[in-house]
């Protein structure tokens, strides 16, 4: 069973807003401006043709409530992201949210999101970006309990192959298994554990509030700002870890993690 709504309706109020609103506009256009502009011989058709003039104003309506539901669930998430204080209130998120968590923080950074609408054949992906010509499946998971392990990363690389996205990302609040990062090593798959997640987080707040333990900060040995953990997606070190500067891109020291 699919955990979400398939229909054409779900899919749109995970769109931008202004798509459903753009819609709207065209349909009204087309109802009232073009369809009068033509006639039929057959009374039936043009019966048919002509009723649009009167369907396209409903239509436009629904779309316009569409646009509406979009910009309030967007709005949501995204004071559900600036709420955030650090993992533990993550941790309190329902796994629904924590989705839309995880993908308002990809459209701060500049990612073109959808939602999946339902789990289908795309071996549960819940989340599809689009940036700079390129294409990744992301995978949440929002498990309180265990590790993520090497069978979830393995499922998304072979996805992300069958479906030719250029990169896969799993993340969670928790941690990975080593086998799970020992798979990663070498693909492009970035794993996003909870410390690197709330580094995200901190980095794309309007007022960051959420810190990492006291233990786990570290300092910019150029510029005395705060680090976060990263992952390296491209080159001879993809998929491995570290911190590098919150003052990125003026300053761009990195430090190795041994």
């Amino acid at each position: 069973m699919a955990r979400k709504d398939e229909s054409l309706l779900n899919l749109l109020v995970r769109l931008p807003w202004w798509v459903s609103l753009a819609l709207a506009a065209g349909v009204l256009v087309l109802s009232q401006f073009v369809v009068p502009l033509f006639s039929f011989e057959n009374p039936i058709i043009g019966a048919m043709w002509h009723a649009g003039q009167y369907i396209g104003p409903l239509l436009a309506v629904i779309l316009v409530s569409v646009s509406v539901s979009s910009a309030i669930m967007s709005w949501r998430s995204s004071r559900m992201l600036d709420a955030q204080k650090g993992l533990e209130t993550v941790k309190d998120l329902a796994w629904q949210d924590f989705e839309s968590l995880v993908g308002q923080v990809f459209k701060r950074k500049g990612y073109f999101v959808l939602e999946n609408p339902g789990t289908g054949p795309d071996g549960g992906v819940d989340l599809r970006l689009r940036k700079d010509g390129k294409k990744a499946y992301v995978q949440c998971k929002h498990w309180k309990a265990k590790q993520v392990g090497v069978k979830i990363v393995r499922e998304l690389y072979g996805v992300m192959t069958g479906k030719s996205a250029d990169e896969g990302i799993v993340v969670t609040y928790g941690t990975f298994s080593k086998e799970a990062r020992d798979f990663a090593k070498g693909k492009p798959i970035s794993l996003i554990d909870g410390k690197e997640l709330a580094g995200n987080i901190e980095e794309v707040q309007k007022n960051p509030k959420v810190a990492l333990p006291q233990e786990d900060k570290k300092i910019c040995p150029n510029c005395g700002s705060e680090m976060v953990l990263r992952t390296a997606r491209k080159g001879k070190y993809a998929g491995q870890k570290f911190w590098g500067c919150t003052n990125f891109p003026k300053c761009r020291a990195v430090v190795k993690i041994l």
